[in-house]
């Protein structure tokens, strides 16, 4: 049985997992991550990498290093 509060969890973490992949998209364009913190409306920049890694396994500029490296 799947309790509200789960559900509000869930919704939370679709919420977030969307958030990192428009930042993903935006790292593949070249903008900043501060920029793009601000943007998806992180509370700080710490808060940005701290998501980012949970949910992609890699910080935002290792992932902005390796995305343009194989261009």
């Amino acid at each position: 049985m799947v309790l509200r509060k789960d559900l509000g969890l869930l919704h939370m973490l679709y919420q977030i997992v969307m958030r990192i992949n428009k930042a993903r998209q935006l790292l593949k364009q070249g903008e900043s991550i501060t920029a793009i913190a601000a943007e998806l409306g992180f509370v700080d920049q710490s808060h940005f990498h701290r998501s980012f890694k949970r949910i992609v396994a890699a910080t935002p500029f290792q992932y902005k290093s390796w995305v343009t490296d194989r261009e």
